[in-house]
């Protein structure tokens, strides 16, 4: 199938740096439908599912996106070309599929009480600070609450309408992961010209398929300025698990092209050394003059004078 910005004019707002990337909410929508349709199951399991490469729609060019599934092996690999191409197909993506159990019990994390309420507008001003350059399609957070440093609560905008065509909406699913924006600062990301990306997640399990989430858990298992590791509970408007993603890491990465002018340039000013540099007097010479006399002292070292004054530099 064919994707671009185009056909899906929402994808515009998922900008990173100077790029309009496909989310990687995106590719996981596309593994669980493919995954209910080979599998005949409502419920799937998708496991060790890595993101290889990007798919950069920057140029409007349109893309063929193609799935294949390893019958011997349940694994499922995402490639895309040029749309009417015949070049070689570019690996995206690669997991395994699994069958699911609606029935198995998951472990609800209890949140902790209380925390600090971050609103919208500080989630998205990090988000820009840091390169995600996301438009209003992508800006879905309401706020979110910190309760430690590694515990954090997504509230979502409620949605137009709750009818949908995705197993789990990618660009809800993406938004459900913005609280990690929260701990930017303190990973410097800002100032490193850098942001964090996802690339690999151990398990997602998708218990209610079709049903938009309203609310996100956020464990952070291990942060670093490499990296983030993390554990995200989707729920829905009745507050029932609608998906879990475990061991999602996301990456640092650059989007900081240049350096600002200030940060490389060097300039050179002509100035006169003087002993008033040092907080003394003394007689104003040029860099020239102290070169001279330094050379002249080097030539004749035994040679000295009581009469000479002394220069400061």
């Amino acid at each position: 199938a064919p994707i671009d910005t185009v056909h899906y004019p929402d994808l515009i707002d998922h900008k990173v740096g100077e790029q309009i990337i496909f989310p990687g909410a995106g590719f996981l929508e596309i593994a669980f439908t493919v995954a209910r349709q080979y599998l005949k199951a409502e419920n799937v399991l998708i496991t060790s599912f890595e993101i290889l490469k990007p798919l950069d729609l920057t140029n409007g060019e349109s893309r063929e996106v193609m799935t294949r599934v390893s019958p011997g092996s349940n694994t499922i690999e995402i490639f895309s070309r040029p749309r009417l191409s015949h070049v070689a197909w570019l690996l995206h993506c690669r997991g395994k599929i699994v069958h699911g159990n609606a029935a198995h019990e998951v472990n609800n994390p209890s949140a902790p009480t209380g925390g600090q309420t971050i609103p919208h507008e500080e989630i998205y001003r990090i988000a820009d600070g840091s390169g995600l350059h996301y438009g209003p399609k992508f800006r879905l957070v309401q706020h979110v609450v910190m309760h430690d440093d590694k515990h954090m609560s997504v509230q979502l905008a409620l949605p137009e309408t709750y009818e949908t065509p995705f197993a789990l909406d990618p660009m809800r699913l993406d938004c459900s992961t913005h609280g990690l924006f929260t701990v930017f600062p303190e990973l410097r990301a800002e100032e490193r010209g850098v942001t964090y990306i996802p690339v690999r997640l151990d398990h997602a399990a998708l218990y209610k398929p079709g049903t938009l989430p309203e609310k996100c858990y956020i464990e952070i298992l291990v942060k670093s300025e490499r990296s983030i590791l993390a554990n995200y509970f989707l729920y829905g408007p009745e507050n029932e698990l609608v998906a879990v993603l475990r061991g999602v890491r996301c990456q640092a990465v650059p989007v900081r092209r240049t350096a600002s002018l200030e940060s490389i340039a060097l300039i050179e000013l002509p100035q006169l050394f003087d002993g008033t540099i040092a907080g003394k007097t003394g007689v104003t010479a040029t860099a020239r003059d102290v070169l001279a006399k330094a050379q002249a002292m080097e030539a004749a070292p035994e040679e000295t004078s009581s009469d000479e004054g002394t220069m400061l530099v």
